[in-house]
């Protein structure tokens, strides 16, 4: 996954990567766009259908943090992209 998220009150964003009711990984981001990558055990996987939750550590709206901005969103994380890759041998978002 490429993302990236906007400070607050002097602390990075945080994004915690849940599949199902598991936590697999926590990472966090700069202001700039960078690729992480976590994986998932193919076993740990339903077999059907399944729910990968994105969770920001806190949500920003750029018009209070940036002088200048008028940007009102209320923002959390920002996804360039996200890859899922079933060859290998885990599920992973990957680069």
């Amino acid at each position: 996954m490429r993302c990236w998220g906007l400070p607050a009150a002097g602390k990075p964003q945080r994004v915690e990567i849940r599949v199902g009711d598991r936590a697999v990984g926590e990472a966090v981001l700069d202001g700039q766009p960078r690729v992480y990558t976590w994986s998932v055990a193919a076993g740990e996987l339903d077999g059907g259908s399944t729910t990968v939750t994105l969770r920001a550590g806190h949500l920003s709206v750029p018009a209070r943090l940036e002088a200048g901005s008028s940007d009102a969103r209320t923002l959390g994380i920002a996804i360039d992209w996200i890859a899922i890759d079933p060859e290998t041998p885990t599920t992973a978002l990957v680069e």
